[in-house]
């Protein structure tokens, strides 16, 4: 996790503060994400088996942006960076989506729940992907 030493630099507190902010909104996009599936599924009747397993799809994107969010450590920060602003981006996106495609429609749009974590994950790849690449000085 974050140290609890603040950084000694301004572009490391920042850097910080974004960490810290990505992995929050990572974390309730993902429990948000899950809840408005099952409030879609609970609406049409699916069964709990069902369910349990489109959680699983539906909070998987998140859990890789964990994952990543722990082990970017020994990137470069320009990486980082990019990890840490495509967590933000993608827990706003997702979450604007899954109100739209299961909220406030009357009937829930299902690819919305299939498809979303897929394209979600593929955004994520791209982007800490380009970043990479684009950093001169990567290891």
């Amino acid at each position: 996790m974050v140290p609890d030493t603040p950084p000694d630099s301004e572009p490391d507190r920042a850097a910080t503060s974004l960490y810290r902010r990505a992995v929050a909104a990572n974390r309730f996009a993902g429990v948000f994400a899950a809840g408005v599936l099952m409030m879609a599924a609970r609406r049409i009747g699916s069964p709990t088996g069902l369910v349990l397993v489109f959680v699983l799809w539906v909070i998987a994107p998140y859990v890789l942006l964990e994952i990543l969010a722990v082990t970017s450590r020994g990137w470069k920060q320009q990486t980082r960076v990019f990890l840490h602003a495509e967590m933000l981006f993608g827990a706003v996106a997702t979450a604007v989506a899954y109100v739209a495609f299961g909220l406030i429609r009357a009937r829930p749009v299902v690819p919305a729940f299939v498809l979303g974590p897929v394209l979600q994950s593929l955004c994520v790849g791209v982007s800490v992907g380009l970043a990479a690449l684009a950093d001169p000085g990567r290891r």
